[in-house]
């Protein structure tokens, strides 16, 4: 569908007026089009200015009106928040006033403003890709200059949902919720034991999913953000802030992944062995690490139901400086880290002999095990949470948003510092195209899920992992096994992209077999398992003529089928299972070539 097309059914309907026109340019550009073609010596000035002209008043309308209505909703989100304070102060009673209702609509309000800004971003973007294409110019990189100062792409909606959350936390307790639920900040305790649902979101509907959010659980702001926000500011992106550092809203976390060079601690955690294990270094606020506080050792422990445990995570601080010394094995006095630690804040008095004897743990399995970094996730995140789990208390419920997820390669610890440096430029790293929503939880799931799943902005994503699919894209010659949703797909950009910044050659495979040639089983049979363990329908290796390789790729988890459609990407990509990969070759002998691997029928109950 053409996106005048959608851009007409998708507006937001009392907005309608004040959009960018675009039919309108369309047919501005088809006039000039069509002069230039003519050559026409009248036309009075050229077709660029003209366009430009035109580009110019929808830019001063569409900023005016969306200045306007973000003042509308600011002063409306803090009249509400005004008169609810007072309500609370005086216990004087408001008849017939539904604040919850209230903050609700003001929640919509913010939704549809956001829209309207995004859509018109697009819009501004195709129109003059459209007019690039019919007049051979090249405004398109002048727009990329322009959209980044126009005022209305640089509305911030942060603030405003940072306000909207105490109007919903406020609006809870007038209506008998409980008081106080709203948390300051405070150390994160170093020991979590819950369950943990996984979901991909657009990015385009963040927001939305927010409004959706913030009537049942607040917004727990970052550590040196005060709790009321003094009003909405303009100039800050909608996306939480720079390129580096904390906003108001979002906390900027990186995570550096070890393992060893065969990637066990990744094959034991796609395969969910019980008691599979992670261990990663994660940093807060700075992409550089030596200008955090603290660096934090963590480790994540995968329990199966059967055991009757829960998953568990773990965690102690280090100063930067000693970072490099403790992944190498040097002595390193955990207690003396875990009290410095305390005396700054990061970690509570109570769980600093528990750190202590954790770091000492994390440090041996190093040893023994060789692990070094090996992939790096950058993102921010947006943390919602209930008091019962900050005070530590076992029914707490805490919802995170990571947005803007980026993996880039670390290479082991280098010469000098414990990772590689920061990034200079987006070609060092990969994107990944959905934001990722996580609900841990105690006993049962919230009940807003329900709500949050018929709307039809989230999906589900059993045991997704940022490790699992960061190993899998950059170090796709030391896995053997893909994620179950390196086949959705929405990630076949995300799978391309891999193959551009980090994945070898077809040309550089090892080949075995005499004369350089490889011998191949023809139609491998490939026998997938979902999580469960039940076996599911095998399916087939295509082959795409003579000589060429015929692709096969043990997936793990539910839904683990590969689309036709991506398995041509793959291939292109190199995405391969080493074992399975193999080049057709008539004159190799049927008695030459391996069998297929025998099918397994695994049993979904718990050993003896």
């Amino acid at each position: 569908m053409r996106f005048g097309e959608t851009l007409a059914r998708e507006h937001v309907p009392e907005f309608r007026l004040h959009y960018l026109d675009y039919e309108g340019l369309k047919t501005l550009i088809a006039e000039l089009a069509a002069e230039k073609a003519k050559a026409a010596a009248s036309a009075d000035e050229a077709p660029a200015v003209r366009f430009l002209r035109q580009l110019d008043s929808e830019f001063t309308k569409v900023n005016a009106f969306t200045l306007d209505e973000v003042a509308r909703l600011a002063r409306g989100i803090d009249e509400c928040l005004r008169q609810m304070l007072n309500v609370r102060a005086t216990s004087a009673s408001e008849a017939g006033r539904d604040f919850p209702q209230e903050a609700r609509e003001l929640g919509h309000g913010l939704v549809r403003v956001e829209r309207y800004v995004r859509q018109n971003k697009i819009a501004f973007r195709k129109i003059t890709k459209k007019f690039d294409k019919n007049l051979g110019e090249r405004a398109g990189v002048w727009l990329q200059a322009r959209l980044k100062a126009e005022p209305f792409c640089k509305v911030g909606f942060d603030p405003l949902l940072v306000q909207l959350s105490e109007c919903h936390m406020i609006a809870r307790e007038l209506a008998g919720g409980d008081r106080g639920e709203h948390v300051p900040t405070r150390p994160p305790p170093a020991e979590f034991r819950r369950d943990v649902s996984k979901y991909w979101v657009r990015p385009e509907d963040e927001v939305r999913l927010m409004t959706i959010l913030l009537p049942h659980v607040p917004i727990l702001r970052p550590r040196g953000h005060s709790n009321v926000d003094a009003g909405p500011k303009r100039g800050s992106g909608g996306g939480g802030g720079d390129d580096e550092g904390t906003s108001e809203l979002r906390t900027l976390v990186s995570s550096v992944y070890l393992d060893a060079e065969a990637l066990p601690l990744y094959h034991a955690r796609l395969r969910l062995d019980e008691g599979a294990s992670l261990v990663r270094l994660r940093f807060y606020d700075h992409t550089e690490p030596a200008l955090c506080p603290s660096v934090f050792v963590e480790t994540k422990v995968h329990h199966e139901k059967w055991t009757g445990q829960s998953s568990l995570k773990a965690r102690m601080p280090l100063e930067p400086p000693v970072v490099r010394a403790y992944l190498l094995g040097s002595e390193l006095d955990c207690g003396a880290q875990c009290a410095a630690a305390v005396a700054r804040g990061d970690l509570p008095r109570a769980d600093a002999a528990a750190s202590s004897r954790l770091g000492n743990e994390v440090q041996q399995s190093l040893r023994a095990g060789g692990l070094v970094p090996t992939v790096r996730s950058v993102y921010r995140r947006c943390a919602f949470e209930h008091s019962q789990l900050a005070t530590g208390g076992s029914a707490g419920l805490r919802v995170t948003l990571d947005s803007d997820l980026r993996v880039r390669v670390e290479n082991g610890i280098p010469e000098s510092g414990w990772c590689a440096p920061p990034a200079r430029s987006s070609s060092c790293e990969l994107a990944f195209p959905h934001s990722i929503l996580e609900i841990k939880y105690r006993d049962e799931p919230p009940p807003f899920l329900d709500e949050l799943l018929s709307s039809g902005i989230i999906e589900h994503v059993p045991k997704f992992s940022k490790y699992l699919t960061a190993a899998a894209a950059l170090h796709p010659s030391r896995c053997k096994e893909v994620p179950s949703w390196f086949g959705v797909s929405s990630l076949a950009g995300f799978v391309a992209n891999a193959s551009d910044a980090a994945l070898p050659s077809s040309a550089a495979l090892p080949s075995t077999g005499a004369g350089g040639s490889q011998a191949v089983a023809v139609g491998t049979i490939v026998s997938t398992t979902d999580r469960e363990g039940a076996e599911r329908r095998p399916s087939k290796a295509g082959q795409r003529g003579g000589g060429a390789r015929t692709v096969t790729r043990r997936w793990r988890g539910r839904g683990a089928r590969m689309s036709t459609a991506l398995r041509g990407a793959y291939a292109d990509a190199a995405m391969v299972d080493r074992v399975s990969l193999v080049r057709t070759d008539p004159k190799v002998p049927p008695d030459v070539r391996p069998p297929p691997p025998p099918r397994r029928r695994l049993t979904s109950q718990p050993p003896s």
